[in-house]
């Protein structure tokens, strides 16, 4: 199976709190954790979408929108938005009905 073009992959960085067991136990009350993880859409696959804890490839491989997530940017997808392109209707530009189909 071939890899997608790197332009037509949309990563999302954010930021989830995970259960820390060993802490909990030792304080006797549920402790979390704020951890970084990724969100990676591949366009025209809504069926594979890898979500997981960062990596430091991932900052790497993404640097514009890891800094805009530490920056606490909304981190905007590179590209031409179907829904501006006139020739499609609105139906057409977003076929499964999602607001914004990068995430």
């Amino acid at each position: 199976m071939s890899q997608p073009a790197e332009n037509t992959i949309f990563p999302r960085f954010y930021t989830e709190a995970v259960p820390n067991n060993f802490k909990s136990e030792k304080q006797g009350f549920p402790v979390f954790e704020n951890r970084d993880f990724i969100e990676i859409h591949i366009a025209g696959d809504s069926k594979n979408i890898v979500v997981r804890e960062v990596r430091e490839s991932d900052k790497t491989r993404f640097p514009t929108q890891w800094a805009q997530y530490k920056a606490n940017q909304e981190q905007v997808p590179e590209g031409f938005p179907l829904e501006q392109w006139p020739q499609l209707n609105a139906a057409q530009g977003d076929p499964e009905g999602h607001e914004d189909p990068h995430r």
